[in-house]
């Protein structure tokens, strides 16, 4: 005679006969689905394509479509995203969760998400930044399921934040060059004042002309001593207040000058009154 099973082989055998129909519904429906959306083309593609309907009970989203972008993108099968929760799994901040709640909730009413970039949380904890279309679709049974294309935007958000900091960086560096050239003007103007004031007041008769050894100014004492105006002055070749016998040795100060940067010599010069010999350096 046969020996029966006992009352709990009994019981685990249902319980594995339900996951077993459970897992092959599961499979048909997301089979059927595939095939109703004209998703079975998609399963390869570089974005994440899923397709989800609302229900009742946790986690109150459940898909029948995710693709293998979708488990690279988060992390996830669609096994375990449909277990633990697609808003309670990449939404873990609950401020950010209620309004990708609500948001959803809008989209099934019809505002759909056009290219709206959303931070999700990976499985392994890492963030990503996922643009995000979506469409709602109908099969006819009255049940509305959205289908949603998911974009991964994290290195291009990464590298729009490396660029704005470049371009604020250069702003920086124009600004800090744009104050060190006021700071130099500044400093110029300062070292001139200080110059012309030192030119001015010297108890010597100080000269400045050109390589054609015109006048272009001379201070205070240049004047007293010369018996000129500055105007009369800016007309007059450095040569004509030298007599006619210094001529050459003013030529050869003037070269030796141009050709070391310095000279020390003893010459003639002459105003408008009389002559004076002065030692000029």
């Amino acid at each position: 005679m046969d020996e029966q099973p006992s009352r709990e082989a009994l019981i685990q055998r249902i319980a594995d006969l339900e996951d077993q129909l459970g897992v092959r519904r599961k499979n048909q429906e997301s089979a059927c689905a595939s095939k109703a959306f004209g998703l079975t083309d998609f399963e390869h593609a570089a974005d994440g394509i899923c397709v989800c309907q609302a229900i009742g009970e946790f986690p109150f989203v459940r898909f029948i479509f995710w693709n293998r972008s979708m488990v690279d993108l988060t992390g996830y099968s669609m096994e375990a995203i449909n277990r633990k929760g697609w808003y309670q799994s990449v939404y873990p901040d609950p401020d950010i969760q209620a309004k990708a709640i609500a948001r959803m909730a809008a989209m099934r009413e019809g505002a759909s998400l056009e290219a709206e970039t959303w931070e999700i949380t990976r499985a392994d904890g890492n963030k990503r930044n996922v643009r995000i279309s979506t469409s709602v679709i109908d099969d006819g049974d009255g049940t509305p399921r959205v289908n949603a294309i998911m974009h991964d935007v994290t290195e291009l958000k990464r590298a729009d934040a490396a660029l704005r900091e470049e371009k604020q960086e250069l702003k920086r560096q124009v600004a800090r060059q744009s104050q060190s050239l006021i700071d130099a003007e500044q400093s110029l103007e300062t070292s001139s004042a200080r110059y012309r004031m030192l030119f001015e007041i010297a108890g010597d008769a100080i000269f400045i002309h050109n390589l054609d050894s015109t006048i272009i100014d001379a201070n205070h004492k240049a004047l007293e001593l010369f018996v000129y105006t500055k105007s009369e002055l800016s007309s007059i070749n450095i040569s004509m207040l030298h007599p006619a016998d210094a001529l050459e040795q003013s030529k050869w100060a003037f070269e030796t000058i141009v050709r070391d940067k310095h000279v020390t010599f003893e010459t003639d010069f002459i105003n408008k009154t009389i002559l004076t010999e002065w030692s000029a350096k």
